[in-house]
């Protein structure tokens, strides 16, 4: 599927808004490995394990949160955690849901690109 401009658009203002693009339009180096990485842990663990592992912000990498915050913008979810929705929605097997899940990433790994990145 390809990615349309109004998708990146959408990607852009969602990483604006979850704080991984600053007003100067830069951001953390990390945050390129953490968007690239998501689709490989959602291939190999699966979306609920992948989910609950970005939205630790007990981790080491005390910022990856900030892309499931990215991601629920793409998909308007409104939930506080993007695993509770998951599974109060019986979604984390959904295929179509995983999907869209995967198409939002691509925009948000696309967009990304548009961005100045700092060390």
């Amino acid at each position: 599927m390809k990615t349309s401009a109004k998708e990146i658009s959408k990607a852009q203002q969602a990483l604006r808004d979850s704080g991984i693009v600053n007003g100067q339009g830069e951001y953390k180096s990390v945050f390129g490995g953490y968007i690239s990485s998501f689709g490989a842990s959602l291939v190999q663990a699966g979306l609920l394990p992948t989910v609950i592992f970005y939205e630790n912000k007990d981790a080491e990498a005390k910022e990856r949160y900030k892309v499931i915050e990215a991601l629920k913008k793409m998909l308007n979810i409104n939930a506080d955690q993007l695993a509770t929705y998951l599974l109060q929605n019986k979604k984390s097997d959904d295929r179509k849901f995983i999907s869209d899940v995967a198409n939002g990433m691509v925009a948000l790994k696309l967009a990304l690109r548009m961005y100045k990145e700092k060390g």
